[in-house]
């Protein structure tokens, strides 16, 4: 489980193009909150889709506070999900941290490499994972969670 501040459509690609070069052999999950500035706007869609394009899979949340930016300006995740879906990327939309966590949870394989981006706390969705990881025997007790060093 990786996390990363994800601001801008350049830093996703670039991430998962860095967790595609240090763990090659990995199926790389995308998880996305749409949290900053740059990325609640719809100015960069194209860019994002291309970006997410680089993962496996993909789950993207709802647009953090969205009512802070006007309608036609805001990131529509429907287009993106979409975008995703058209280039053969099973991708989904997710509402909740607690939601993502209890779809994604049952389809990890052991090697899958989660990168979770966004620019805030994205309602604690690490730990949760981490936890239900845990609590399916995924991961050895004895093992230290911290975080990976990928660029």
């Amino acid at each position: 489980v990786i996390d990363d501040f994800a601001h801008h459509p350049t830093a996703v690609r670039e991430t998962l193009r860095a967790a595609r070069k240090r763990f090659p052999s990995s199926r790389i999950w995308a998880l996305l909150e749409p949290r900053s500035n740059t990325l609640r706007r719809n100015i960069f869609e194209k860019e994002l889709v291309q970006a997410l394009a680089l993962a496996d899979h993909v789950v993207l949340a709802d647009v953090y506070r969205k009512d802070k930016i006007p309608e036609a300006e805001r990131l529509e995740p429907a287009r993106v999900v979409s975008g995703l879906r058209s280039l053969g990327i099973p991708t989904e939309l997710g509402s909740s941290a607690d939601d993502i966590t209890q779809y994604l949870l049952p389809l990890l394989q052991s090697g899958d490499v989660i990168v979770v981006m966004s620019n805030g706390s994205f309602g604690g969705i690490h730990q949760k994972i981490l936890d239900g990881l845990k609590s399916r025997n995924m991961l050895p007790n004895h093992r230290s969670l911290s975080p990976v060093k990928i660029g």
